[in-house]
């Protein structure tokens, strides 16, 4: 009977169901983000291979990355699954998870600024600007592991006296971190409020100097310090006019979000850098300031929930997706050109000959598929929620001493190459969605 259901979604499969543009653009955007998290979860793992040391923290954070790109809440609409919610890590090199908080981030302060009353109040006194400070980094090591309690503890301190105090009002920071051969650098970017007889459009220059002085003063030495006026074009070296930035505060707002670890060029974060960051989990990465602290619209906590799924009632489920799109390559003609290579009894011989254009390798969204398996009935309560939450956190447990437990037994050659050969049989299997009903019967009797 299996083989018979079996059959019967393969045939389904080759009618190929209309996908509407809504479930095509969120499970493409997941997919994208995905592939980021397979490269990096790969990565780890060989890390915990070849660093037997570093061994538990590498699984455990190749483990949530594992987990956060399969564990899926979906609502069934018609004939379609749409993600609604997930198990998210809250990793700060998760690709999922950090863009899930630069949306976070975005949305409450554009529903501040723009939308609250408070936050429009604030504005006809305060000019916003972007504001970035470090710590010198020394050569002789003196900050070669991570400082992120020194940064903090100066930034405090300096809050409280001098040009600081009398400048920066309040505002909100992020935590960017990087790492090169001269070890760990790490930046704090902050959105602040200047107040308006500082002029910050015009006097930037001037306010950022002072400040240099006192950090540098303070700090013993260190003099890194950005100040500029949110929606400065730092490639153009302009300034947008208040006025300019007011009517477009949305989009200037944006830069509040751009700043997180930044991946190499392989789409990797640096295995320093990960370390770091689970070693100093307690310390802050973000978080409000000044006259910004007490707000609690600005809240980014107040939902406490790892997971966020729609409140209205519908059919929701609880499965493993598995996502996959095409990929074409386009090869575009810039045009046409005309070229004469002699004459002819006095005419002109010429020849037209076509220019290509490069190649562009690009996914497209019609051609993004998924299967979801393993279903199960989700009732979309709050007890629902911190079940899911906990069976995903037993299977993670699971996950990493099973991968600990081969790793520890030495590495299987053999098992390696049949798992990559299966999975290129199945990237070698036609694009298809198995119809929702059909794999509801598959994995009942299977």
């Amino acid at each position: 009977m299996l083989k018979d259901l079996k059959t019967s979604a393969l045939a389904e499969a080759t009618q190929k169901p209309k996908r509407d543009a809504n479930t095509i653009n969120n499970w493409g955007k997941i997919a994208y983000r995905r592939k980021k998290n397979q490269t990096q979860e790969r990565y780890l793992y060989r890390i915990a291979k070849n660093k037997p040391d570093n061994r538990t923290l590498a699984l455990k954070a190749a483990g949530s990355l594992h987990f956060c790109n399969q564990k899926q809440i979906v609502e069934k609409v018609g004939n379609h699954y749409l993600p609604a919610g997930s198990w998210n890590c809250g990793k700060k090199y998760c690709a999922i998870c950090s863009n899930k908080k630069r949306k976070k981030i975005l949305r409450t302060f554009k529903e501040f600024f723009i939308e609250n009353e408070k936050g429009k109040e604030l504005l006809k006194n305060y000019d916003l600007a972007m504001f970035t400070i470090t710590l010198q980094h020394s050569m002789n090591g003196l900050r070669s592991k991570p400082y992120y309690k020194e940064l903090s503890t100066h930034f405090r301190n300096a809050l409280k006296y001098g040009a600081f105090k009398k400048v920066i009002a309040g505002g909100f920071y992020n935590t960017e971190h990087t790492y090169t051969k001269n070890g760990h650098h790490i930046h704090r970017h902050a959105l602040v409020l200047i107040p308006k007889n500082f002029d910050i459009y015009n006097n930037y220059q001037t306010i950022e100097e002072e400040l240099r002085k006192q950090w540098k003063s303070r700090t013993g030495g260190s003099f890194q310090i950005d100040l500029r006026p949110l929606g400065y074009d730092a490639k153009n070296n302009t300034t947008t006019p208040r006025a300019g930035v007011m009517a477009n505060l949305g989009a200037n707002l944006l830069e509040v979000t751009k700043y997180i670890t930044k991946r190499d060029d392989s789409g990797i974060i640096d295995w320093e850098i990960i370390k770091a960051v689970e070693q100093n989990s307690r310390s802050k990465f973000y978080g409000r300031f000044g006259i910004l602290h007490r707000i609690k619209e600005l809240n980014l906590n107040q939902e406490k929930e790892n997971v966020e799924v729609k409140e209205e009632k519908g059919e929701f489920f609880t499965c493993d997706i598995y996502v996959k799109f095409k990929k074409q390559t386009n090869t575009k003609t810039l045009g046409r050109r005309k070229i004469t290579y002699g004459s002819r009894k006095g005419i002109p011989v010429q020849k037209v000959e076509f220019i290509k254009g490069e190649t562009i390798v690009t996914w497209r969204k019609e051609g993004i598929f998924y299967t979801a398996k393993n279903l199960m009935k989700f009732d979309n309560s709050p007890q629902a929620r911190k079940q899911f939450q906990e069976n995903t956190g037993i299977a993670l447990f699971k996950w990493r001493l099973e991968k600990g437990d081969k790793l520890h037994q030495g590495y299987d050659v053999d098992a390696w190459k049949e798992k990559k050969r299966l999975l290129e049989d199945w990237n070698k299997k036609p694009n298809f969605i198995v119809p929702i009903q059909e794999i509801e019967q598959i994995e009942i009797f299977g």
